[in-house]
């Protein structure tokens, strides 16, 4: 869900510097640190299943399922 709401976030900055004619040192900050906090929630899901799962077998497979039905991103 975390993730989700970063994503939001994320397509929001991107929508305000693509109207802006520059990008300042504080939104391009804002961005960079919401991807970073999106990416290591990310990386706290993939740990979690893996662990749940025990083995990489499982999640490879719910990766590609993920893939193929494609993964739905707010505000994109």
């Amino acid at each position: 869900m975390n993730v989700a709401i970063q994503t939001g976030d994320i397509s929001r900055h991107i929508l305000e510097a693509e109207s802006d004619r520059r990008l300042t040192r504080h939104k391009k900050d804002a961005i960079v640190r919401k991807a970073q906090q999106a990416v290591r929630e990310l990386v706290f899901l993939m740990s979690d299943v893996e662990n749940r799962c025990g083995g990489a077998g499982p999640f490879v497979s719910m990766c590609a399922d993920a893939v193929m039905n494609g993964l739905p991103i707010p505000g994109m």
